[in-house]
């Protein structure tokens, strides 16, 4: 019999020990941070330069995050409905995302673009089939918390993202593709995100489409997948990465032409 699968490679432990816990002090201060960035984000005084503003934050910090924002219900329900944020509880950080109206305008063609061959593939395959790929729906960027596997951890122990686009079937927990577009100089790591949606989702989520807008500061464009892949070790134990299946730099126009 297999061993069982871990979800946690030798590669994406953490690679340090974990800091101190930071003085009350400090802890308020790096709250008072993040809650001061979302509510100039409501207030539209945040200016859109930046696609990702990353802020260094502790898990003990987080939870003190959450019971604020739990006392502030006009901006829970701001976040809620219009803010899209990232929070990595292993790396210690959260991160406000800033689109573009370029950033905008690509990720909502690419997704149009994805459910176009999808009702494609439908009208061409027999009817048990096109009634599978009917059944897989544009998520849009909507917020994923990923358990990994255990759906009864604290929050602040929870990965929670919410990416450009994903597609997911009616009856999954988590989407099967999902894909990022990273277009300003303040680059999303895209390796680390694609490695966080397939690992921290058990393998649930497929394929990850990592598109980079304008690589190096040119007109080309890098388009990346990944996927999910168990590894052996040596001694017989089992993990789940993700793996680099395609990497392609051309043409930004042609980046729209691309299937899964």
């Amino acid at each position: 019999m297999l061993p069982p699968l871990s979800t946690t490679p030798p590669d994406r432990s953490i690679k340090q020990l974990p800091s101190p816990p930071p003085s009350s002090e400090k802890r308020s201060a790096a709250v008072a941070r993040v809650i001061s960035l979302f509510r100039r984000h409501r207030e539209g005084k945040l200016t859109g330069e930046e696609e990702w503003v990353q802020v260094p934050i502790q898990p003990s910090e987080y939870s003190e995050l959450l019971q604020q924002l739990d006392q502030d219900e006009d901006l829970c329900g701001y976040i809620e409905d219009e803010l899209r944020y990232d929070y990595n509880p292993g790396e210690y950080w959260i991160a406000i995302r800033m689109t573009t109206v370029t950033h905008d305008l690509f990720t909502r063609q690419f997704a149009q673009n994805i459910s176009g061959q999808l009702r494609t593939i439908a009208d061409q395959v027999p009817d048990s089939l096109a009634q599978i790929v009917r059944s897989i729906r544009d998520q849009g960027h909507g917020r994923m918390f990923l358990w990994r596997g255990n759906p009864n951890r604290d929050r602040r122990d929870v990965g929670q993202h919410c990416p450009d686009g994903a597609f997911r079937h009616l009856t999954a927990n988590y989407p099967r593709v999902v894909f990022e577009v990273s277009l300003s100089q303040t680059r999303k790591d895209l390796e680390y995100l694609a490695d966080a949606y397939i690992v921290d989702s058990c393998g649930e989520v497929k394929v990850v489409i990592g598109l980079d807008l304008e690589y190096r500061h040119t007109k080309e464009s890098r388009v990346r997948v990944w996927r999910p892949k168990v590894v052996t070790t040596e001694m017989g134990e089992r993990f789940l990465e993700s793996e680099l299946t395609f990497s392609e730099v051309e043409n930004t126009v042609n980046i729209y032409q691309h299937t899964i």
